[in-house]
């Protein structure tokens, strides 16, 4: 790919603008736009150049899904007359590569609705999923494309159809902060009730991120917390981020609901919050809310979830990626080797079993540490590529580059003696990567990893 970029100066530009400039000549290009998207070697090219953004990383031109299809990269631009086209001259209308994005899927999570509806009008499949169990309609709730989701309805797409971890659109939208497309789904009959595999429903999402105006809008049309551990942390969480007067809304009938009292404001879990003055004098605690202090400290879990949302995570480890031998065990970890069934690639996957608070510890810090790096890549820095999230069996999966070399350490014993070069060469590679730490995590850098 390297050679292809340098030989044509201008194959980045036109794999990403090729449809948008197509449509700006008119009908003048059609005669190219289909020799192009008979050339299977073309399209591909076209594919795997798209997909480049960062070329400071290994398998920097190889992270694209194999196969893509014509239409699916047609789908992506606002041109619906070429879909047609395309679809009139034999192409699959459901046709996808190995990510699974059918063009109705592409068109969706960009918000394209005439693509969408030009779609449908040809027969695409409304519910299709891709290889990360997304439909058309959780994409375009997830990305609060209103005009989207108004013609996915109408073409009866499912409405409660439920994702990776049992995820609804409404819990979609909801995440995309996006109160129309919230009130959207509400009015077409979204179940309020649904739980994901976490035992979340779209009430306690929005209450755990601070959306007050969905939450409320939500509790007026009748959902309630779940039962349970979610709609008590979602309170608490809530609380300590000073959303007082939605969790008072919503735990005013908690007790009945959940067959459990849930202590509001006057509870020792909202000891220590600033500006916060208690009504009552405790002398010392019940029985009950000792467990609620202890259920706080559990809730540690949710400053893993809410950072690994920071770094973009994902659900549906086992979709995405084949685990193969162990590599190695470290204290709060193991190590699998790992292959990506989209790219085809390889990559090491560090598998924390989230449990103890010391491992909860453990991967706050490697995590913040990866964050700070994760947009500042270097050649001798291993890279975070993906990071999942699965709450059962509770485990967080976090995919990074493979050095397959093997250690320093063997390396030098292996070869006895090193010359000055070579010795020069190790120092300049080491001392780069620590002066980049230094410069981008100023405060971590004694993070041993």
């Amino acid at each position: 790919m390297l050679r292809r970029l340098e030989r044509y100066p201008f194959l980045d530009y036109a794999a990403k603008y090729w449809g948008s400039e197509a449509k700006e000549l008119g009908g003048e290009m059609w005669p190219y736009l289909q020799k192009f998207a008979a050339n299977s070697v073309a399209v591909e090219v076209a594919s795997q150049a798209s997909a480049i953004y960062n070329s400071s990383f290994s398998h920097w031109s190889q992270e694209f899904a194999r196969s893509v299809p014509a239409l699916a990269l047609a789908a992506s631009f606002d041109f619906p007359l070429m879909l047609r086209r395309l679809v009139a001259d034999g192409h699959d209308i459901d046709g996808h590569g190995t990510d699974g994005e059918t063009p109705l899927i592409r068109a969706a999570t960009r918000g394209l609705t005439e693509n969408v509806r030009v779609l449908l009008d040809l027969g695409a499949c409304v519910n299709a999923r891709d290889c990360m169990n997304d439909t058309s309609l959780l994409r375009a709730a997830k990305n609060g494309h209103g005009d989207t989701i108004r013609v996915l309805l109408e073409r009866s797409a499912d409405l409660n159809m439920k994702g990776l971890s049992d995820w609804t659109a409404l819990m979609s939208a909801v995440t995309s902060g996006n109160i129309q497309v919230v009130q959207l789904l509400v009015r077409a009959g979204a179940d309020l009730l649904a739980e994901s595999a976490w035992g979340d429903s779209a009430l306690s999402i929005a209450t755990r991120h601070g959306h007050v105006e969905i939450a409320t809008f939500l509790a007026d049309n009748g959902a309630i917390l779940p039962k349970g551990q979610a709609g008590r942390r979602a309170s608490i969480v809530a609380s300590r981020r000073g959303y007082h007067q939605l969790v008072r809304r919503l735990t005013a009938d908690y007790e009945a609901i959940a067959e459990r009292p849930l202590q509001r404001q006057s509870s020792v879990l909202m000891a220590g919050l600033p500006g916060i003055q208690e009504r009552e004098e405790l002398s010392e605690p019940s029985a009950l809310q000792r467990e609620f202090q202890h259920e706080a400290s559990e809730f540690q879990f949710d400053d893993v979830s809410d950072m690994m949302a920071a770094l973009n995570y994902k659900m549906g480890f086992s979709r995405r990626y084949d685990l193969g031998e162990r590599l190695g065990k470290g204290h709060f970890a193991e190590v699998f080797l790992c292959s990506d069934k989209v790219t085809g690639l390889r990559y090491a996957t560090k598998v924390f079993a989230v449990k103890a608070n010391e491992v909860k510890r453990s991967m706050i810090d490697e995590f913040h540490v990866l964050r700070e790096l994760v947009q500042n890549g270097h050649p001798n820095i291993i890279r975070m590529v993906d990071l999942f999230f699965e709450p059962n069996p509770g485990q967080a999966y976090l995919i990074l580059e493979i050095a397959l070399g093997g250690e320093l350490f063997n390396y030098i014993v292996m070869k006895e003696k090193l010359t000055e070069a070579e010795t020069r060469g190790i120092f300049r590679q080491l001392f780069s990567a620590l002066q980049f730490l230094v410069s981008h995590t100023p405060r971590r850098i004694n993070h041993q990893s």
